[in-house]
């Protein structure tokens, strides 16, 4: 084993792609995802059943992905031309990956440790980590070539977080199209898909519904593509601009027919119908203004407010009169008596 270590340890297969992926990764997680469906106990129908059901669920994660590659827009963390860029070319999981080395390279460092001509040599690596361990990266200005010693793109496809700070460093603001795979791109699977290739795909489910939904990114794919194809050429932007005028024409043409079709069709529904009753046999009820003014505000004067529970109840209760402290007298207090007998006791 250790005399064939160049086959199968990762330092000697920096210089094979793998699409990020290694020897043991893809049964493992094939092991994994079907762990969720089927075990060592389920019987031979269930298992083809629920064999069924996980390739369905894989099959429809494909499509709501390719769903949002196609129909949103990626959320720029840095605006940089070159994230700009890289969003509009790469899927949403690859330029999710292509994110985050993008945020790593801003907290790096770097050193220039040789320029010979339009090649310039670097160390680039993390502040908290000592330089011996940092990565080697070399670019040439003149071809736009750029390679680092941890060589991701070499194995992912993608660049890494050196190559990308030395880059951003000495002011670019694309990616070079070699450092671009085509595999990890939107076009790899929509540029040239057909309509027909779709309808006749047996590897999908062969209901209505998602015939017409890819059917309809099919369309887009090829609208894209167009689009593309527009602004390099005014012809191909006018033939474009008259076979849309000349569809929707046709199209608002039918609809205005179709239309039409049904208003007569109600129209003669409705004479065939003979009304059961008409204006001029309903009872005619003449209104005319009242006699005599009347009075719209207010309560009228001749009807008395209705008294609450309460006020009654108290309304029952005898009025305790006021009993004078003096002469014992009621309805008045011991200071407003007027009894003189007993005002003046001495006369007494």
């Amino acid at each position: 084993m250790y005399r064939k270590r160049t086959h199968w340890v990762p330092c000697y297969l920096k210089d094979t792609f793998f699409a990020g992926m290694t020897s043991s990764q893809r049964s493992e997680s094939i092991n994994a995802f079907f762990d969720t469906y089927v075990n060592s106990q389920t019987l031979l129908p269930d298992f083809v059943e629920q064999y069924h059901k996980a390739i369905l669920s894989r099959r429809s994660q494909e499509l709501s992905k390719d769903f949002a590659t196609l129909n949103t827009k990626p959320v720029m963390h840095l605006n940089h031309p070159i994230e700009i860029q890289a969003g509009e070319l790469y899927t949403r999981a690859i330029f999710e990956r292509f994110q985050d080395e993008l945020k790593g390279s801003v907290s790096l460092f770097h050193n220039e440790i040789g320029n010979e001509e339009s090649i310039s040599k670097y160390i680039v690596g993390s502040i908290s980590t000592e330089r011996s361990v940092w990565e080697h990266v070399v670019y040439n200005q003149n071809e736009q070539r750029i390679t680092c010693t941890c060589a991701m793109f070499e194995t992912n496809g993608i660049l890494c977080r050196h190559a990308i700070h030395i880059m951003i460093s000495n002011q670019l603001v694309r990616i070079p199209q070699e450092y671009i795979m085509h595999r990890w791109t939107m076009n790899a699977m929509h540029r040239n898909i057909g309509v027909s290739h779709v309808l006749l795909e047996k590897n999908f489910n062969s209901n209505r519904e998602q015939w017409t939904t890819l059917r309809s990114w099919a369309l887009r794919a090829k609208f894209n593509n167009v689009m593309e194809w527009a602004p390099e050429s005014p012809m191909v932007f006018d033939e474009i601009d008259t076979f849309f005028s000349n569809l929707m024409e046709k199209h608002e043409k039918d609809i205005s027919a179709k239309q039409i079709k049904g208003i007569e069709a109600t129209s003669r529904v409705e004479s065939s119908t003979p009304p059961s009753h008409t204006i001029e046999k309903l009872p005619q009820i003449t209104v005319r203004d009242p006699l005599e003014s009347t009075k719209h505000k207010g309560r009228p004067r001749t009807i008395s407010r209705l008294k609450s529970g309460l006020e009654q109840a108290q309304g029952k209760k005898e009025i305790k009169k006021r009993t004078c402290g003096r002469c014992g007298q009621k309805g008045h207090y011991k200071s407003s008596c007027t009894n003189s007998l007993v005002a003046n006791p001495s006369n007494n």
